[in-house]
């Protein structure tokens, strides 16, 4: 009922109240795959990041299927550069559409940092570095990155004791197990 106000008085679609067991705050972002909204966990009392699927790609097998390898790849890791997925679920009437929920990192992407003030080239060559190593775990993993650039892979900035950590927050363009015969590798997008 909520939702479908929201979308009578200020137009467009509303942000869900509820996805599976997590209360919506705000919408955060958006991206090929899916909207990011920052939600509850009420159970747990926590704040945290849901990746939704967008709903153009709800009934279709393939993009559920990407959004499904996104979260099992991104589970696998463990480094203090990539964010946490917490869990993975389905929503909506039908069940049809995949959610992640991951760790909620404040900040901005990677590109908006490099554009908000005049950066020294130690500074850059610090946080690309960081970059770097978030994507050697990813292949020490057996995940393949093929779409990693800063305006949209998600890369977030934390500033954890004043020092800016770059966080990656999703693995759109996710290839699979490197070779792993029956996980495509997918084209960047």
């Amino acid at each position: 009922m909520y939702a479908r106000v929201t979308e009578r008085l200020f137009g467009g679609p509303s942000a869900p109240v509820k996805i599976g067991r997590y209360r919506v705050l705000e919408r955060r972002g958006e991206g090929a795959m899916g909207v990011v909204y920052a939600a509850i966990d009420e159970q747990l009392g926590r704040k945290l990041a849901i990746k939704l699927l967008h709903p153009h790609f709800a009934g279709d097998p393939t993009g559920r299927a990407r959004l499904l390898r996104e979260a099992q790849a991104m589970a696998r890791l463990r480094h203090e550069n990539v964010v946490l997925i917490y869990d993975v679920g389905t929503h909506g009437a039908d069940q049809e559409q995949v959610f992640i929920a991951m760790e909620l990192v404040e900040g901005c992407n990677l590109d908006a940092w490099l554009k908000q003030a005049s950066r020294s080239l130690g500074e850059r060559l610090a946080v690309f570095l960081q970059a770097g190593r978030a994507l050697a775990a990813a292949h020490r993993a057996g995940v393949l990155h093929r779409d990693f650039k800063p305006e949209s892979s998600r890369f977030s900035l934390r500033t954890p004791s004043s020092r800016e950590t770059p966080r990656i927050s999703s693995l759109e363009g996710v290839g699979g197990k490197i070779g792993c015969p029956g996980l495509p590798l997918l084209a960047p997008g």
